[in-house]
Protein backbone atom coordinates (compact mmCIF):
# COMPACT_ATOMS: atom_id res chain seq x y z
CA UNK A 1 0.00 0.00 0.00
CA UNK A 2 2.82 2.67 0.85
CA UNK A 3 4.89 2.06 -2.65
CA UNK A 4 1.72 4.01 -4.74
CA UNK A 5 1.23 6.65 -2.03
CA UNK A 6 5.63 7.44 -1.65
CA UNK A 7 5.56 7.06 -6.12
CA UNK A 8 2.49 9.29 -5.96
CA UNK A 9 4.12 12.13 -3.70
CA UNK A 10 7.91 12.05 -5.07
CA UNK A 11 6.72 12.58 -8.25
CA UNK A 12 4.78 15.71 -6.95
CA UNK A 13 7.17 17.05 -4.45
CA UNK A 14 9.44 16.56 -7.24
CA UNK A 15 7.35 18.61 -10.01
CA UNK A 16 7.30 21.86 -6.95
CA UNK A 17 10.94 21.91 -6.45
CA UNK A 18 12.13 22.47 -10.13
CA UNK A 19 9.21 24.44 -10.67
CA UNK A 20 7.09 22.18 -13.09
CA UNK A 21 4.01 23.38 -11.98
CA UNK A 22 3.08 25.96 -9.28
CA UNK A 23 2.86 25.04 -5.42
CA UNK A 24 -0.55 25.36 -5.03
CA UNK A 25 -1.53 22.90 -8.16
CA UNK A 26 0.99 20.47 -7.16
CA UNK A 27 0.08 20.30 -3.85
CA UNK A 28 -4.24 19.69 -5.18
CA UNK A 29 -2.72 16.97 -7.35
CA UNK A 30 -1.18 15.69 -4.53
CA UNK A 31 -3.67 15.38 -2.40
CA UNK A 32 -5.92 14.06 -4.81
CA UNK A 33 -3.61 11.23 -6.11
CA UNK A 34 -3.51 10.51 -1.97
CA UNK A 35 -6.85 10.10 -1.92
CA UNK A 36 -7.81 8.11 -4.51
CA UNK A 37 -5.01 6.02 -3.49
CA UNK A 38 -6.68 5.88 0.19
CA UNK A 39 -10.23 5.39 -1.07
CA UNK A 40 -8.57 2.56 -3.42
CA UNK A 41 -7.24 0.43 -0.90
CA UNK A 42 -10.92 1.49 1.81
CA UNK A 43 -12.69 -0.45 -0.85
CA UNK A 44 -10.45 -3.80 -0.46
CA UNK A 45 -11.02 -3.61 3.04
CA UNK A 46 -13.27 -5.11 5.26
CA UNK A 47 -13.43 -2.35 8.10
CA UNK A 48 -12.93 2.04 9.00
CA UNK A 49 -9.69 1.23 11.14
CA UNK A 50 -7.76 0.39 7.91
CA UNK A 51 -8.72 3.12 6.00
CA UNK A 52 -7.48 5.13 9.08
CA UNK A 53 -4.27 3.47 8.83
CA UNK A 54 -3.45 3.50 5.52
CA UNK A 55 -4.51 7.51 5.94
CA UNK A 56 -1.85 7.89 8.91
CA UNK A 57 0.17 5.93 7.31
CA UNK A 58 -0.09 8.60 3.76
CA UNK A 59 0.02 11.52 5.75
CA UNK A 60 3.69 10.57 7.44
CA UNK A 61 4.92 9.66 3.78
CA UNK A 62 3.33 12.89 2.63
CA UNK A 63 5.30 14.88 5.40
CA UNK A 64 9.10 13.24 5.04
CA UNK A 65 8.69 13.98 1.58
CA UNK A 66 7.55 17.53 1.37
CA UNK A 67 10.19 18.24 3.69
CA UNK A 68 13.13 16.24 1.80
CA UNK A 69 11.94 17.60 -1.37
CA UNK A 70 11.97 21.76 0.50
CA UNK A 71 16.00 20.56 1.38
CA UNK A 72 16.51 19.86 -1.76
CA UNK A 73 15.20 22.54 -3.80
CA UNK A 74 16.96 24.76 -1.01
CA UNK A 75 20.22 23.19 -2.09
CA UNK A 76 19.71 22.54 -5.72
CA UNK A 77 17.40 25.51 -6.78
CA UNK A 78 19.83 26.74 -9.36
CA UNK A 79 20.38 23.24 -10.67
CA UNK A 80 17.22 21.79 -11.14
CA UNK A 81 14.79 25.31 -11.84
CA UNK A 82 12.96 24.03 -14.83
CA UNK A 83 11.81 27.35 -16.21
CA UNK A 84 15.48 28.30 -15.97
CA UNK A 85 16.14 25.44 -18.17
CA UNK A 86 13.77 26.29 -20.67
CA UNK A 87 14.87 30.07 -20.95
CA UNK A 88 18.91 28.40 -21.69
CA UNK A 89 17.63 26.21 -24.15
CA UNK A 90 15.57 28.87 -25.92
CA UNK A 91 18.64 31.09 -25.53
CA UNK A 92 20.50 28.67 -27.10
CA UNK A 93 18.50 28.10 -30.08
CA UNK A 94 17.76 31.91 -30.79
CA UNK A 95 21.93 32.14 -30.70
CA UNK A 96 22.08 29.61 -33.72
CA UNK A 97 19.66 30.51 -35.55
CA UNK A 98 20.11 34.18 -35.97
CA UNK A 99 23.77 34.91 -34.77
CA UNK A 100 26.79 35.01 -36.97
CA UNK A 101 29.15 36.64 -34.53
CA UNK A 102 29.45 37.33 -30.70
CA UNK A 103 27.33 40.52 -29.79
CA UNK A 104 28.47 42.29 -27.06
CA UNK A 105 24.71 43.43 -25.46
CA UNK A 106 22.87 40.63 -23.49
CA UNK A 107 19.89 40.92 -25.47
CA UNK A 108 18.32 41.66 -22.31
CA UNK A 109 19.36 38.77 -19.85
CA UNK A 110 20.82 40.44 -16.80
CA UNK A 111 22.04 37.56 -14.87
CA UNK A 112 25.38 37.49 -14.32
CA UNK A 113 26.53 40.28 -17.48
CA UNK A 114 30.60 39.97 -18.49
CA UNK A 115 32.59 42.83 -19.47
CA UNK A 116 31.78 44.96 -22.89
CA UNK A 117 33.53 43.15 -25.29
CA UNK A 118 33.86 45.29 -28.16
CA UNK A 119 34.60 43.35 -31.35
CA UNK A 120 36.26 44.85 -34.26
CA UNK A 121 34.27 43.00 -36.94
CA UNK A 122 31.25 44.42 -38.93
CA UNK A 123 28.17 44.20 -37.40
CA UNK A 124 25.82 46.46 -40.06
CA UNK A 125 27.26 48.35 -43.00
CA UNK A 126 25.44 51.19 -43.56
CA UNK A 127 25.41 54.39 -46.28
CA UNK A 128 23.51 57.72 -45.63
CA UNK A 129 22.66 60.65 -47.87
CA UNK A 130 23.50 62.90 -44.76
CA UNK A 131 25.94 61.10 -41.87
CA UNK A 132 24.48 62.49 -38.53
CA UNK A 133 24.07 61.15 -35.07
CA UNK A 134 21.91 57.86 -35.13
CA UNK A 135 20.08 55.28 -32.62
CA UNK A 136 19.27 52.49 -34.60
CA UNK A 137 17.02 50.72 -32.07
CA UNK A 138 17.05 46.97 -32.12
CA UNK A 139 15.91 44.74 -29.63
CA UNK A 140 13.03 46.56 -26.72
CA UNK A 141 12.34 45.02 -23.27
CA UNK A 142 9.38 46.41 -22.07
CA UNK A 143 8.79 43.66 -18.92
CA UNK A 144 11.37 43.82 -16.29
CA UNK A 145 11.75 40.80 -14.32
CA UNK A 146 14.94 41.45 -12.14
CA UNK A 147 16.94 38.85 -13.83
CA UNK A 148 16.20 39.94 -17.58
CA UNK A 149 14.37 42.34 -20.13
CA UNK A 150 11.36 40.51 -22.26
CA UNK A 151 8.28 41.48 -24.49
CA UNK A 152 5.15 41.56 -23.06
CA UNK A 153 3.58 38.33 -22.81
CA UNK A 154 1.04 37.10 -25.05
CA UNK A 155 -2.12 38.32 -23.29
CA UNK A 156 -1.25 41.98 -23.84
CA UNK A 157 -0.94 41.42 -27.59
CA UNK A 158 -4.14 39.50 -27.78
CA UNK A 159 -6.08 41.94 -25.79
CA UNK A 160 -4.90 44.71 -27.96
CA UNK A 161 -4.97 43.88 -30.89
CA UNK A 162 -8.10 45.60 -32.58
CA UNK A 163 -6.22 49.09 -31.09
CA UNK A 164 -3.13 48.02 -33.39
CA UNK A 165 -5.33 46.95 -36.17
CA UNK A 166 -7.57 50.34 -36.08
CA UNK A 167 -4.37 52.32 -36.09
CA UNK A 168 -2.45 50.67 -38.61
CA UNK A 169 -5.53 51.61 -40.89
CA UNK A 170 -4.34 55.08 -40.64
CA UNK A 171 -0.70 54.49 -41.03
CA UNK A 172 -0.35 55.16 -37.46
CA UNK A 173 2.92 53.04 -35.39
CA UNK A 174 4.85 53.28 -32.67
CA UNK A 175 7.81 54.02 -35.03
CA UNK A 176 6.79 57.17 -37.06
CA UNK A 177 4.97 59.05 -34.65
CA UNK A 178 7.33 61.90 -34.65
CA UNK A 179 7.06 61.70 -38.45
CA UNK A 180 3.35 61.62 -38.28
CA UNK A 181 3.15 65.11 -35.51
CA UNK A 182 5.65 66.78 -37.70
CA UNK A 183 3.75 66.44 -40.94
CA UNK A 184 1.14 68.17 -39.66
CA UNK A 185 3.30 71.27 -39.38
CA UNK A 186 3.35 71.54 -42.72
CA UNK A 187 6.71 72.19 -43.41
CA UNK A 188 8.55 71.00 -46.18
CA UNK A 189 10.81 68.71 -44.07
CA UNK A 190 13.64 66.04 -46.51
CA UNK A 191 13.26 62.89 -46.10
CA UNK A 192 17.30 61.23 -45.57
CA UNK A 193 17.34 58.35 -47.18
CA UNK A 194 19.32 55.51 -45.40
CA UNK A 195 20.84 52.02 -46.18
CA UNK A 196 21.44 49.10 -43.91
CA UNK A 197 22.88 45.68 -43.97
CA UNK A 198 23.27 43.11 -41.65
CA UNK A 199 26.11 41.65 -41.63
CA UNK A 200 26.70 39.94 -38.22
CA UNK A 201 24.40 41.86 -36.30
CA UNK A 202 21.70 39.79 -34.41
CA UNK A 203 19.28 38.78 -37.57
CA UNK A 204 15.69 38.46 -35.70
CA UNK A 205 15.64 42.35 -35.74
CA UNK A 206 15.52 45.38 -37.89
CA UNK A 207 17.45 48.09 -36.86
CA UNK A 208 15.08 51.42 -37.18
CA UNK A 209 16.12 55.32 -36.83
CA UNK A 210 13.66 57.07 -35.20
CA UNK A 211 10.97 59.27 -36.84
CA UNK A 212 10.90 56.59 -39.16
CA UNK A 213 9.24 58.64 -42.73
CA UNK A 214 5.91 56.79 -43.14
CA UNK A 215 5.59 52.98 -43.17
CA UNK A 216 6.59 51.33 -45.92
CA UNK A 217 9.19 48.78 -43.70
CA UNK A 218 6.56 47.88 -41.14
CA UNK A 219 4.47 45.34 -41.05
CA UNK A 220 0.75 46.10 -41.04
CA UNK A 221 -0.64 42.76 -38.96
CA UNK A 222 1.67 43.32 -36.60
CA UNK A 223 0.70 44.08 -32.76
CA UNK A 224 2.32 46.51 -30.96
CA UNK A 225 5.83 48.56 -31.68
CA UNK A 226 8.39 46.62 -30.20
CA UNK A 227 8.91 43.81 -32.16
CA UNK A 228 10.21 44.36 -36.29
CA UNK A 229 10.79 40.88 -37.28
CA UNK A 230 13.97 41.22 -39.72
CA UNK A 231 13.02 39.49 -43.25
CA UNK A 232 16.17 40.38 -45.26
CA UNK A 233 19.62 41.37 -45.10
CA UNK A 234 19.89 44.78 -46.83
CA UNK A 235 17.01 47.37 -46.14
CA UNK A 236 16.84 50.81 -47.37
CA UNK A 237 14.83 53.26 -44.93
CA UNK A 238 13.81 57.12 -45.04
CA UNK A 239 13.67 59.08 -41.90
CA UNK A 240 13.10 62.83 -40.65
CA UNK A 241 16.37 64.32 -39.51
CA UNK A 242 15.41 66.20 -35.92
CA UNK A 243 16.92 66.26 -32.57
CA UNK A 244 15.05 66.22 -29.38
CA UNK A 245 14.59 70.21 -29.10
CA UNK A 246 13.02 70.40 -32.38
CA UNK A 247 10.83 67.23 -31.09
CA UNK A 248 10.42 68.81 -28.08
CA UNK A 249 9.18 72.27 -29.60
CA UNK A 250 6.86 69.97 -32.12
CA UNK A 251 4.80 68.80 -29.27
CA UNK A 252 4.71 72.79 -28.07
CA UNK A 253 2.98 73.09 -31.51
CA UNK A 254 0.38 70.69 -31.03
CA UNK A 255 -0.13 72.09 -27.78
CA UNK A 256 -1.13 75.45 -29.41
CA UNK A 257 -2.96 73.93 -32.34
CA UNK A 258 -4.95 70.95 -30.75
CA UNK A 259 -8.49 72.68 -31.91
CA UNK A 260 -7.25 72.26 -35.58
CA UNK A 261 -9.14 69.27 -37.31
CA UNK A 262 -6.45 67.53 -38.53
CA UNK A 263 -4.34 68.06 -35.58
CA UNK A 264 -7.36 67.04 -33.42
CA UNK A 265 -8.19 63.88 -35.62
CA UNK A 266 -4.54 63.32 -35.12
CA UNK A 267 -4.58 63.33 -31.15
CA UNK A 268 -7.18 61.12 -30.83
CA UNK A 269 -5.31 57.74 -32.37
CA UNK A 270 -2.41 59.37 -30.38
CA UNK A 271 -3.80 59.02 -27.07
CA UNK A 272 -5.51 55.29 -27.60
CA UNK A 273 -2.14 54.31 -28.23
CA UNK A 274 -0.92 56.81 -25.29
CA UNK A 275 -3.45 54.91 -22.97
CA UNK A 276 -2.02 51.17 -23.99
CA UNK A 277 1.62 52.87 -23.02
CA UNK A 278 0.31 54.50 -19.70
CA UNK A 279 -1.04 50.94 -19.36
CA UNK A 280 1.76 48.77 -20.16
CA UNK A 281 5.35 50.74 -19.60
CA UNK A 282 4.79 51.48 -16.11
CA UNK A 283 5.19 48.43 -14.59
CA UNK A 284 7.56 47.85 -11.52
CA UNK A 285 8.47 45.37 -9.39
CA UNK A 286 7.81 44.88 -5.69
CA UNK A 287 12.17 44.98 -5.33
CA UNK A 288 12.43 47.97 -7.12
CA UNK A 289 10.18 49.95 -5.84
CA UNK A 290 11.87 49.22 -2.16
CA UNK A 291 15.52 49.77 -3.62
CA UNK A 292 13.97 53.48 -4.81
CA UNK A 293 12.13 54.40 -2.27
CA UNK A 294 15.33 53.83 0.01
CA UNK A 295 17.03 55.93 -2.59
CA UNK A 296 14.46 58.88 -2.98
CA UNK A 297 13.17 58.71 0.97
CA UNK A 298 14.57 62.08 1.15
CA UNK A 299 12.43 63.65 -1.70
CA UNK A 300 8.71 64.54 -0.19
CA UNK A 301 7.54 66.49 -3.79
CA UNK A 302 4.84 64.11 -5.24
CA UNK A 303 4.70 65.59 -8.59
CA UNK A 304 7.29 66.96 -10.89
CA UNK A 305 8.34 68.34 -14.25
CA UNK A 306 9.43 66.16 -17.00
CA UNK A 307 12.35 68.14 -16.91
CA UNK A 308 13.08 67.88 -13.15
CA UNK A 309 12.41 64.05 -13.33
CA UNK A 310 15.26 63.72 -16.70
CA UNK A 311 17.63 65.93 -14.10
CA UNK A 312 17.17 64.14 -11.36
CA UNK A 313 17.77 60.32 -12.56
CA UNK A 314 21.14 61.76 -14.44
CA UNK A 315 22.24 63.19 -11.51
CA UNK A 316 21.47 60.08 -9.37
CA UNK A 317 22.55 57.54 -11.58
CA UNK A 318 26.26 59.88 -11.93
CA UNK A 319 26.19 60.10 -7.86
CA UNK A 320 25.58 56.51 -7.58
CA UNK A 321 27.19 54.18 -10.40
CA UNK A 322 30.73 54.62 -11.81
CA UNK A 323 31.16 53.48 -15.55
CA UNK A 324 33.25 50.59 -16.02
CA UNK A 325 33.48 48.51 -19.19
CA UNK A 326 35.47 45.98 -17.65
CA UNK A 327 32.85 45.09 -14.75
CA UNK A 328 31.72 41.45 -14.50
CA UNK A 329 28.16 41.76 -12.16
CA UNK A 330 27.84 38.63 -10.28
CA UNK A 331 23.96 39.17 -9.33
CA UNK A 332 23.30 35.26 -9.68
CA UNK A 333 19.92 35.14 -8.39
CA UNK A 334 19.32 38.57 -6.51
CA UNK A 335 17.90 42.02 -8.59
CA UNK A 336 20.17 43.09 -11.07
CA UNK A 337 19.06 46.96 -10.17
CA UNK A 338 19.22 46.02 -6.49
CA UNK A 339 22.78 44.59 -6.64
CA UNK A 340 23.81 47.42 -9.05
CA UNK A 341 22.92 49.83 -6.75
CA UNK A 342 24.06 49.06 -3.65
CA UNK A 343 26.73 45.99 -4.03
CA UNK A 344 28.28 46.30 -6.90
CA UNK A 345 27.84 50.16 -8.02
CA UNK A 346 30.17 50.41 -11.58
CA UNK A 347 28.54 48.92 -14.64
CA UNK A 348 28.25 50.18 -18.57
CA UNK A 349 25.02 51.08 -21.11
CA UNK A 350 23.18 48.10 -19.73
CA UNK A 351 23.33 48.94 -16.44
CA UNK A 352 22.73 52.64 -16.45
CA UNK A 353 19.75 52.13 -19.40
CA UNK A 354 18.08 49.28 -17.13
CA UNK A 355 18.39 51.26 -13.71
CA UNK A 356 17.18 54.68 -15.67
CA UNK A 357 14.32 53.02 -17.28
CA UNK A 358 12.79 51.85 -14.19
CA UNK A 359 13.44 55.10 -12.00
CA UNK A 360 11.53 57.41 -14.85
CA UNK A 361 8.56 54.29 -14.09
CA UNK A 362 8.97 55.15 -10.42
CA UNK A 363 9.10 58.67 -11.42
CA UNK A 364 5.48 58.09 -13.31
CA UNK A 365 7.16 58.51 -16.79
CA UNK A 366 6.31 55.52 -19.14
CA UNK A 367 9.87 54.27 -20.29
CA UNK A 368 11.51 50.88 -21.83
CA UNK A 369 14.59 49.75 -22.25
CA UNK A 370 16.52 49.30 -25.55
CA UNK A 371 19.54 47.49 -27.22
CA UNK A 372 20.74 48.62 -30.76
CA UNK A 373 23.66 50.61 -32.01
CA UNK A 374 25.16 53.85 -31.69
CA UNK A 375 26.61 56.70 -33.97
CA UNK A 376 28.31 59.41 -32.45
CA UNK A 377 27.61 62.92 -33.89
CA UNK A 378 31.74 63.31 -34.08
CA UNK A 379 32.35 60.08 -36.09
CA UNK A 380 29.18 60.72 -38.41
CA UNK A 381 30.90 63.97 -39.22
CA UNK A 382 34.25 62.12 -40.80
CA UNK A 383 31.45 60.29 -43.57
CA UNK A 384 30.62 62.03 -46.57
CA UNK A 385 27.07 61.52 -48.07
CA UNK A 386 26.95 57.76 -49.52
CA UNK A 387 29.72 56.62 -47.64
CA UNK A 388 29.86 53.59 -46.54
CA UNK A 389 30.33 53.44 -42.26
CA UNK A 390 30.99 50.40 -40.71
CA UNK A 391 29.36 49.60 -37.23
CA UNK A 392 31.20 46.88 -34.91
CA UNK A 393 29.99 45.89 -31.85
CA UNK A 394 32.14 48.84 -30.33
CA UNK A 395 29.05 50.57 -31.68
CA UNK A 396 26.40 48.34 -30.08
CA UNK A 397 24.96 50.41 -26.96
CA UNK A 398 21.74 50.10 -24.65
CA UNK A 399 19.76 53.33 -24.03
CA UNK A 400 16.40 54.54 -22.23
CA UNK A 401 13.10 55.57 -24.18
CA UNK A 402 10.70 57.53 -22.61
CA UNK A 403 6.67 58.62 -24.08
CA UNK A 404 6.26 62.23 -24.68
CA UNK A 405 2.82 62.86 -24.82
CA UNK A 406 1.97 64.00 -28.08
CA UNK A 407 5.33 62.90 -30.31
CA UNK A 408 5.82 59.35 -28.60
CA UNK A 409 8.96 57.75 -27.94
CA UNK A 410 12.24 59.61 -27.39
CA UNK A 411 15.76 57.90 -26.38
CA UNK A 412 17.22 59.14 -23.32
CA UNK A 413 21.06 59.31 -22.79
CA UNK A 414 22.07 58.84 -19.32
CA UNK A 415 25.46 56.01 -19.80
CA UNK A 416 28.67 58.93 -19.48
CA UNK A 417 30.45 59.55 -22.64
CA UNK A 418 27.44 59.19 -24.52
CA UNK A 419 25.68 62.15 -23.10
CA UNK A 420 25.48 65.13 -25.80
CA UNK A 421 25.46 67.61 -23.35
CA UNK A 422 24.86 70.14 -25.96
CA UNK A 423 21.48 69.13 -26.81
CA UNK A 424 20.94 68.07 -23.37
CA UNK A 425 20.97 71.88 -22.63
CA UNK A 426 19.18 73.01 -25.81
CA UNK A 427 16.20 70.87 -24.85
CA UNK A 428 16.27 71.38 -20.96
CA UNK A 429 15.25 75.11 -22.36
CA UNK A 430 12.67 73.88 -24.42
CA UNK A 431 11.21 71.53 -22.06
CA UNK A 432 11.12 74.59 -19.53
CA UNK A 433 9.44 76.83 -21.96
CA UNK A 434 6.81 74.21 -22.14
CA UNK A 435 5.75 73.40 -18.89
CA UNK A 436 4.89 77.31 -18.73
CA UNK A 437 3.34 77.11 -21.79
CA UNK A 438 0.97 74.40 -21.30
CA UNK A 439 -0.27 74.77 -17.73
CA UNK A 440 -3.68 74.43 -17.53
CA UNK A 441 -4.31 73.59 -20.92
CA UNK A 442 -6.46 69.96 -21.90
CA UNK A 443 -3.81 68.39 -24.01
CA UNK A 444 -1.78 66.00 -22.43
CA UNK A 445 -3.18 66.69 -18.68
CA UNK A 446 -0.80 69.44 -18.26
CA UNK A 447 1.83 67.72 -21.07
CA UNK A 448 4.70 67.96 -18.72
CA UNK A 449 3.96 66.96 -15.63
CA UNK A 450 4.01 63.33 -14.36
CA UNK A 451 2.80 61.93 -10.96
CA UNK A 452 4.30 58.92 -9.67
CA UNK A 453 1.87 56.05 -9.99
CA UNK A 454 0.34 54.65 -7.10
CA UNK A 455 2.62 51.65 -5.56
CA UNK A 456 1.12 48.10 -4.25
CA UNK A 457 1.86 47.65 -0.80
CA UNK A 458 3.98 45.05 -0.05
CA UNK A 459 4.43 43.58 2.93
CA UNK A 460 8.15 42.69 2.58
CA UNK A 461 10.45 44.06 0.40
CA UNK A 462 11.78 41.40 -1.75
CA UNK A 463 9.06 38.82 -1.96
CA UNK A 464 10.80 38.09 -5.46
CA UNK A 465 13.40 35.80 -3.47
CA UNK A 466 10.79 33.94 -1.19
CA UNK A 467 11.21 30.13 -1.14
CA UNK A 468 8.18 28.25 -3.30
CA UNK A 469 7.60 26.34 -0.05
CA UNK A 470 6.36 29.03 1.71
CA UNK A 471 2.89 28.80 1.82
CA UNK A 472 0.65 31.70 2.23
CA UNK A 473 -2.37 31.29 4.75
CA UNK A 474 -4.81 31.76 2.11
CA UNK A 475 -3.29 28.50 0.09
CA UNK A 476 -3.06 26.37 3.26
CA UNK A 477 -6.71 27.09 3.55
CA UNK A 478 -7.36 26.37 0.09
CA UNK A 479 -5.64 23.26 0.54
CA UNK A 480 -7.34 22.10 3.80
CA UNK A 481 -10.62 23.04 2.00
CA UNK A 482 -9.84 20.69 -0.31
CA UNK A 483 -8.42 17.79 1.79
CA UNK A 484 -11.69 18.23 3.82
CA UNK A 485 -14.18 17.95 0.65
CA UNK A 486 -11.95 15.10 -0.45
CA UNK A 487 -12.71 12.93 3.07
CA UNK A 488 -16.12 13.87 2.88
CA UNK A 489 -16.52 12.52 -0.56
CA UNK A 490 -14.89 9.51 0.82
CA UNK A 491 -17.25 9.18 3.42
CA UNK A 492 -20.20 9.74 1.64
CA UNK A 493 -19.00 6.86 -0.88
CA UNK A 494 -17.94 4.54 2.12
CA UNK A 495 -22.01 5.32 3.46
CA UNK A 496 -23.35 4.70 -0.33
CA UNK A 497 -21.51 1.41 -0.76
CA UNK A 498 -22.82 0.18 2.69
CA UNK A 499 -26.31 1.17 1.57
CA UNK A 500 -26.17 -0.78 -1.89
CA UNK A 501 -24.93 -3.68 -0.04
CA UNK A 502 -27.71 -3.48 2.80
CA UNK A 503 -30.72 -3.23 -0.16
CA UNK A 504 -28.73 -6.03 -1.83
CA UNK A 505 -28.93 -8.10 1.89
CA UNK A 506 -32.73 -7.52 1.77
CA UNK A 507 -33.20 -8.43 -2.14
CA UNK A 508 -31.41 -11.66 -1.84
CA UNK A 509 -33.99 -12.68 1.30
CA UNK A 510 -36.72 -12.91 -1.30
CA UNK A 511 -35.11 -16.01 -3.22
CA UNK A 512 -33.96 -18.16 -0.64
CA UNK A 513 -36.25 -20.90 1.24
CA UNK A 514 -37.42 -20.46 4.89
CA UNK A 515 -34.95 -21.96 6.62
CA UNK A 516 -31.87 -19.65 5.25
CA UNK A 517 -34.03 -16.40 5.49
CA UNK A 518 -35.12 -17.61 9.21
CA UNK A 519 -31.39 -18.15 10.16
CA UNK A 520 -30.27 -14.68 7.91
CA UNK A 521 -33.30 -12.52 9.59
CA UNK A 522 -33.06 -13.58 13.10
CA UNK A 523 -29.10 -13.22 13.19
CA UNK A 524 -29.55 -9.59 11.95
CA UNK A 525 -32.06 -8.85 14.05
CA UNK A 526 -30.52 -9.70 17.07
CA UNK A 527 -26.72 -7.85 16.19
CA UNK A 528 -28.69 -5.11 15.87
CA UNK A 529 -30.64 -5.34 19.56
CA UNK A 530 -27.41 -6.53 21.07
CA UNK A 531 -25.79 -3.49 19.84
CA UNK A 532 -28.64 -0.21 20.17
CA UNK A 533 -29.16 -2.40 23.35
CA UNK A 534 -32.69 -3.22 22.55
CA UNK A 535 -34.79 -5.44 24.58
CA UNK A 536 -36.06 -8.61 22.49
CA UNK A 537 -39.74 -7.70 23.64
CA UNK A 538 -42.73 -10.50 23.55
CA UNK A 539 -41.96 -12.38 20.14
CA UNK A 540 -38.15 -12.87 20.70
CA UNK A 541 -39.00 -17.01 22.56
CA UNK A 542 -41.20 -17.69 19.52
CA UNK A 543 -38.69 -16.29 16.93
CA UNK A 544 -35.83 -17.85 18.20
CA UNK A 545 -37.35 -21.28 19.02
CA UNK A 546 -38.10 -21.27 15.33
CA UNK A 547 -34.43 -20.30 14.31
CA UNK A 548 -33.26 -22.81 16.46
CA UNK A 549 -35.19 -25.46 14.31
CA UNK A 550 -34.14 -24.12 11.43
CA UNK A 551 -30.58 -24.00 12.31
CA UNK A 552 -30.56 -27.96 14.28
CA UNK A 553 -33.30 -29.45 12.85
CA UNK A 554 -34.93 -30.92 9.62
CA UNK A 555 -38.42 -29.81 10.07
CA UNK A 556 -39.74 -27.72 7.35
CA UNK A 557 -40.45 -24.22 8.44
CA UNK A 558 -43.94 -22.51 7.21
CA UNK A 559 -44.08 -19.10 5.82
CA UNK A 560 -46.02 -18.16 8.76
CA UNK A 561 -43.53 -18.98 11.01
CA UNK A 562 -40.91 -17.38 8.49
CA UNK A 563 -43.82 -13.91 8.56
CA UNK A 564 -43.18 -14.30 12.18
CA UNK A 565 -39.97 -13.62 12.21
CA UNK A 566 -39.60 -11.07 9.62
CA UNK A 567 -42.21 -9.10 12.07
CA UNK A 568 -39.83 -10.05 15.29
CA UNK A 569 -36.74 -7.86 12.78
CA UNK A 570 -39.20 -5.35 11.86
CA UNK A 571 -40.24 -4.90 15.23
CA UNK A 572 -36.99 -4.44 16.66
CA UNK A 573 -35.74 -1.83 13.87
CA UNK A 574 -38.51 -0.01 14.67
CA UNK A 575 -37.32 0.46 18.44
CA UNK A 576 -33.73 1.16 17.01
CA UNK A 577 -34.90 3.52 15.40
CA UNK A 578 -37.17 5.04 18.16
CA UNK A 579 -35.28 4.30 21.51
CA UNK A 580 -31.55 4.77 20.06
CA UNK A 581 -29.61 7.88 21.19
CA UNK A 582 -27.97 10.37 18.53
CA UNK A 583 -24.75 8.79 17.98
CA UNK A 584 -26.48 4.86 17.61
CA UNK A 585 -29.22 6.63 15.42
CA UNK A 586 -26.52 8.01 13.16
CA UNK A 587 -24.69 4.64 13.51
CA UNK A 588 -27.63 2.79 12.41
CA UNK A 589 -28.24 4.75 8.90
Amino acid sequence: TSLPVVIVTMVCCLGCMIQLFRVNYGMILLAAGVVLLLAGKEFHGNNIRSLLMVFLEGTVVFCICLAAASLLHTKYTDKFCFERKIKEAEAAIHKNKYHTEITAMPEGNLRNPGIFEKNKSPSLRIKADMPQKLYLRGRIGEIYTGGSWEEFSSTVYQENEELFYWLHQFDFYGQNIIYQAEKLKGEKKSPSKLEIENVSACREQWYLPYALYGSASLRKEGIGDDKTRAEEGCVTLEYLPGSIPEWYGTSLWLAENQKQPEVNEYLKKEESYRDFVYKNNLQLTNTVVGVFENLFKEDRKPEKGLGEILELVQETLEKKLDYDENVVTYNGNQDFIKYTLEQNKRGYSIHYATIATMMLRYLGVPARYVEGYFLSENEAADYQAGEEIILTEAHAHAWTEYYLDGIGWLPFEVTPGYIDEKEWEEAAAVISQGEEATLGKGFLQSSLTYTPPKLPKVETQYPDLRSIFRFETKQILYLFVILLSCLILLAILWVFKRHLKFRAFWKGLENKDNREAVEEIYGYTMMLAERFQISPGELFLEARSINERARFSREKIEDDQRSLVEEFGKRIRQSCRRDGNLIATIKYH
